[in-house]
């Protein structure tokens, strides 16, 4: 061997290995499931959809809203309930939180138990403004959403992480053997 293909190898490993070490050690909020939205919809009444963890320790839910022109100023409460409709979390905000468009991050203590647990999530104008406000929404006119979980087992996250590797790996063979060729 070389010293170049040497030094080559050493940097790609290098790279893992830090790769490997940051996401175990610093990322701490970890991608679960979504629902992907195809177009807006006015926000009036009460909106609700369910979502159904993978995962334990669920924190953070994401949602698109849309405020034109910024002129919303109403108040709204998003609420996360359980199987029995009993409020699990529960947070408020307002127009003024809301961009044209934005990304709306609720970030909350974790649901310990969430795995595969149906959670409806209840989204409400409790002072709404004049001025619509909108969601990102499917079809079915239900909400979309992002949501995360919080990682506590390193070992776990470990095993994610070698199984998703391992799993775009043989999805993608032909780029992988053709970048290290």
């Amino acid at each position: 061997m070389n010293k170049f293909s040497l030094f080559t190898l050493f940097i790609i490993l290098g790279f893992l290995t830090t790769n490997l070490v940051i996401s175990l050690f610093l990322v701490r909020n970890r991608f679960d499931s979504q629902q992907r939205g195809t177009n807006y919809r006015q926000v009036r009444g009460e909106l609700k959809t369910t979502v159904v963890p993978r995962h334990d320790f669920i924190n953070i839910l994401m949602i698109t809203l849309k405020n034109p022109g910024l002129v919303n100023k109403g108040e709204y409460e998003l609420e996360i309930l359980d199987e029995n409709e009993n409020v699990i979390r529960k947070m408020n905000f307002s127009g003024f939180n809301v961009g044209d468009p934005s990304d709306l991050k609720f970030q909350f203590s974790p649901i310990e138990d969430s795995n595969g647990r149906k959670l409806m999530v209840v989204l409400r104008g409790k002072v709404p403004s004049g001025d619509p406000i909108f969601i990102d929404s499917n079809e079915n006119g239900e909400i979309a959403y992002r949501l995360y979980y919080r990682s506590t087992n390193k070992m776990a996250t470990l095993t994610g992480l070698t199984s998703e590797w391992k799993e775009k790996f043989l999805n993608n063979l032909i780029f992988f053997i053709s970048w290290f060729i």
